[in-house]
């Protein structure tokens, strides 16, 4: 019989049989002796995991849960979920909680603590509306929704930290800071853009009095470049990054050609005063030579020198 107990256990060990599983009430137990042993021991910290890992599993717990998890919170600096849990603790107990005392007396402990962190995030909050701000006057926004959105959840962060929703404060300061750096980011992103393009287009325009481009292509450009500014002040990015990838291709492809074209003349002009340079040195040596000969002049070094020149510049066969 117990041989066969043996093999039964190996088969299900070997199937991947869960039948050593813990269920989610053992768990939970675990954890919390592990927690109860942290605890007392003052490894707050650790105690502080174990509870939050019976809290992921979620099922119903003894409400002193909620104070030992708050307790574990504020003695490992965790403030913000400590003032949650204990504020969850008064409510469901009232005053017939056992730790009701101690209860309160945390509360008053923690309050300085998540008011403190909850106003901070709030000045980060508004640090990051005072960009904005900066953005939209410099870019001269027709679009202030972001601004007027800005506004209205400062005052009700305001509020918030007031009525002691010191969590609620923190988080929606923290998620509406990072939104504002979102848009400022796509702002800045797309200003940089037109930049580049009304650098193109001024450098293309100059080719005009070489006659490499026309005007009436300029214009186009400049009619294009007018949408992206309006739809750029208006924040709406949609169109403008639709249109832009469109005149970017088209602006970079004529500024190409026209430059390239510009090359070209400019590389012909060069090989032409190469070449006159070397007409007129070889005028001038061939004149030189001829007078050296006439007047019977004796400079071995110079009459070198001068047939030189008329061999590099004379084209001679």
């Amino acid at each position: 019989m117990n041989k066969i107990r043996t093999w039964l256990l190996v088969a299900m060990l070997c199937s991947g049989s869960s039948a050593w599983a813990l269920t989610k009430e053992q768990q939970v137990d675990q954890s919390l002796l592990a927690a109860q042993t942290f605890y007392k021991d003052g490894r707050y910290g650790k105690a502080f995991e174990e509870f939050a890992t019976v809290e992921q599993v979620g099922l119903a717990l003894d409400d002193s849960f909620h104070f030992f998890y708050a307790m574990s919170g504020y003695h490992s600096n965790q403030y913000s979920k400590a003032w949650s849990e204990i504020n969850r603790y008064l409510a469901l107990t009232g005053r017939s909680g056992a730790y009701y005392q101690k209860a309160l007396e945390l509360h008053q402990k923690l309050e300085p603590q998540v008011s403190k962190a909850a106003k901070a995030a709030l000045e980060k909050f508004e640090s990051s509306r005072s960009d904005w701000l900066k953005h939209e006057k410099k870019q001269r926004l027709t679009n202030q929704e972001v601004s007027a959105w800005a506004a209205q959840q400062s005052t009700v962060m305001q509020q918030m930290i007031k009525s002691q929703q010191f969590d609620a404060a923190q988080t929606r300061a923290q998620e509406g800071k990072a939104r504002l750096e979102r848009y400022s980011g796509a702002l800045i992103s797309r200003s940089e853009n037109l930049y580049r393009l009304e650098h193109d287009l001024a450098s293309v325009t100059q080719l005009l009095r070489f006659k490499l481009i026309e005007q009436t292509t300029i214009d186009a450009h400049r009619a294009q470049l007018d949408k992206l500014q309006r739809w750029f002040r208006a924040l709406d990015f949609e169109r403008f990054d639709a249109l832009y990838s469109v005149e970017k291709q088209q602006l970079g492809a004529e500024t190409k050609r026209a430059f390239t074209q510009k090359a070209d003349i400019d590389q012909a002009a060069q090989q032409e005063a190469r070449s006159l340079r070397s007409k007129m040195a070889c005028f001038s040596a061939k004149s030189q030579l001829k007078a050296f000969e006439q007047y019977g002049i004796d400079d071995a070094n110079g009459t070198t020198r001068l047939r030189t020149t008329i061999r590099d510049n004379c084209n001679q066969g």
